[in-house]
C-alpha cells in the first residue's frame, strides 16, 4: 500500500477563513486564527451585531458592523458614513487609490481605501442588500509590514464573507 502525502501551498493565511458568528439573517467569516470577540445584546438590539478581530502578529484588526434593517444606504449615504467613521480613527482618504464601486440588481457596494500617516492604511467597505440591512468591514493595518501582508488579500475577499441569509425582514 502507497499513502501519498500532499502539501497545497497557500501564499497567505488570509486565504483561509472561519465562521466567526451565525445569526438567523447573517453569516460572517474572520480569517482563519485571527482572535474574534461579537459584541451583541440580542436582547436590546437584535438586529445589530460587530464583530472584531485581531491578526495572529496583533498589527492588524478587521472590525464588521452589521445591521438587519429594510432601509438600503445610497452611495451618498455610504460614502458619508465611511469619511465620518475613519476621521474618527484619525485616517484621511488615500488619494492615489481609486474607490472600488459595485452595484447590480441584488447588492450595493463601495470601498475605500484610508492612510495614516505613512506607515498604515486602512480599507473600508459596506455592503448593502435591500430588504436585508447594511454590512460595514474596516480593516486597520497598523505598519508597513501589516499593510504588505493583508492590503492586498483580504478587502477583496471580504464581501464573499459576509452573508445574508434570510433577505426578507420580519414585518
Amino acid at each position: 500500500m502507497v499513502i501519498l502525502l500532499g502539501f497545497i501551498p497557500c501564499s497567505s493565511i488570509a486565504e483561509m477563513w472561519q465562521p466567526s458568528e451565525a445569526r438567523s439573517w447573517v453569516q460572517a467569516d474572520m480569517p482563519a486564527g485571527w482572535s474574534v470577540s461579537v459584541d451583541s445584546n440580542e436582547t436590546v438590539k437584535p438586529d445589530d451585531v460587530t464583530i472584531k478581530a485581531i491578526s495572529p502578529d496583533m498589527n492588524s484588526r478587521l472590525t464588521y458592523i452589521l445591521t438587519h434593517s429594510p432601509d438600503p444606504m445610497s452611495i451618498n449615504e455610504i460614502q458619508q458614513f465611511q469619511n465620518r467613521y475613519m476621521s474618527q480613527l484619525g485616517f484621511r482618504i488615500c488619494q492615489t487609490k481609486e474607490p472600488v464601486r459595485e452595484e447590480s440588481l441584488d447588492h450595493t457596494a463601495y470601498r475605500q481605501t484610508y492612510v495614516r500617516g505613512s506607515d498604515d492604511a486602512a480599507v473600508i467597505g459596506t455592503i448593502t442588500y435591500p430588504g436585508w440591512g447594511v454590512g460595514h468591514y474596516i480593516l486597520v493595518m497598523e505598519g508597513p509590514e501589516a499593510v504588505k501582508q493583508y492590503y492586498e488579500s483580504i478587502p477583496p475577499q471580504i464581501i464573499g464573507h459576509i452573508k445574508p441569509v434570510n433577505t426578507s425582514l420580519p414585518a
